[in-house]
């Protein structure tokens, strides 16, 4: 969305809350994350009242992740594989220092269209940024959309998740990551299940950045 967007979407969402006041209807958005742009981008993140900003990679090297994983031999050779979740999450990692959002989008994205390397190949790295994620009070989403895609399961990995526990972190959302109404919500019971799984017990949701805890159901 371009910059005069955002204050037309701020007005609808004021609309809409005066019309259905019954809902908590927030103001969010999620901001690709680019080094060389990181200026303007946390001066945007100041120029406006949400609720909620998701800091993601979507790209490396100028190339968007889907399609550079999606294409070539890149798929069938673990080498490559491999050095594209690292470089993947060294750019999580840079993103984390800069604490401008409030949570990780979709923390292992780079495997959406290739073969997950093994946790082995690149721990140390989630280690390293579950540090930087505590020292900056940045939390993390479980992302259910990975379970229609070519990896068949969440974002991030149940690995991942307990790494994530183990390190201290708390803060975590839930989101289906959808791109047309009729995906809305899918799947949200069984990431709840699997953040219990990995020793969760709340999500959060967020009024003016401010985090608010929600035990998860028992059973």
């Amino acid at each position: 969305m371009r910059n005069d967007g955002w204050q037309q979407l701020l007005s609808d969402i004021e609309a809409a809350r005066k019309e259905f006041p019954m809902l908590a209807i927030k103001f969010g958005c999620e901001i690709g994350h680019y080094p060389q742009y990181v200026t303007e981008i946390i001066h945007f993140t100041q120029q406006h009242p949400f609720d909620y900003i998701i800091g993601s990679i979507h790209s490396l090297n100028g190339k968007s992740l889907v399609s550079a994983t999606s294409s070539g031999d890149n798929n069938k050779d673990e080498k490559n594989q491999t050095q594209r979740m690292r470089q993947y999450l060294l750019a999580i990692k840079e993103m984390v220092d800069h604490a401008y959002f409030d949570c990780i989008g979709h923390l292992d994205y780079a495997k959406k269209n290739m073969p997950s390397p093994a946790l082995a190949e690149y721990e140390d790295l989630i280690w390293d940024i579950a540090e930087s994620m505590k020292k900056n009070d940045i939390g993390f989403e479980l992302n259910t959309s990975g379970w229609h895609h070519f990896t068949k399961e969440c974002y991030p990995s149940l690995d991942i998740l307990k790494i994530i526990k183990d390190a201290g972190i708390t803060m975590v959302t839930i989101g289906s990551d959808s791109h047309s109404p009729e995906n809305i919500g899918q799947d949200i019971l069984k990431g709840l299940e699997v953040l219990k799984g990995a020793g969760f017990d709340a999500v959060c949701t967020f009024s003016k950045r401010i985090p608010s805890y929600h035990p998860l159901p028992a059973g």
